[in-house]
């Protein structure tokens, strides 16, 4: 017979019910030394989303989004270029195959390098190898082409 909290019960499969508990995480615990009365509460509670307006703010490149979600949405990148950029303060490009400019004051992305070249009538062979030389070489073509 085990004793919980007063109550009798012929084995931890009783306990486990009672409280509504997985079996094998009783076990676990209870293994791993816990107390009896520790191993039958819930380990983690609920937590709830923060409302929107308590979300991080994050500023990428001057220019700021509600979160790190929206600014995926909006960059067209997957949260692991988005690590990068935060990292590195720029986005491998090459990597993501985004063209991220800045044109009059507003940041602009390009999905593809190639649509990028399209763009600015560029050669896509010559500019990926300027490109993979100097990350900065888009920028400087859209100045450039826009004096």
């Amino acid at each position: 017979m085990i004793n919980l909290n007063g109550k009798q019960y012929m084995n931890y499969v009783e306990i486990a019910k009672e409280y509504n508990i997985n079996y094998d995480t009783l076990l676990a615990r209870i293994r791993r030394g816990w107390t009896l009365e520790d191993a039958v509460k819930p380990h983690k509670e609920k937590m709830e989303k923060p409302p929107k307006e308590n979300r991080h703010k994050i500023t990428i490149n001057g220019v700021i989004y509600d979160s790190q979600s929206d600014a995926m949405k909006k960059l067209s990148i997957n949260r692991y270029q988005l690590k990068r950029l935060i990292e590195n303060g720029n986005i491998d490009s090459q990597r993501a195959n985004k063209i991220v400019v800045i044109i009059n004051n507003e940041t602009v992305v390009f999905p593809s390098i190639r649509q990028f070249c399209l763009k600015y009538d560029l050669c896509y062979t010559n500019f990926c190898s300027d490109y993979r030389k100097d990350k900065t070489i888009a920028q400087k073509i859209v100045d450039s082409k826009n004096q």
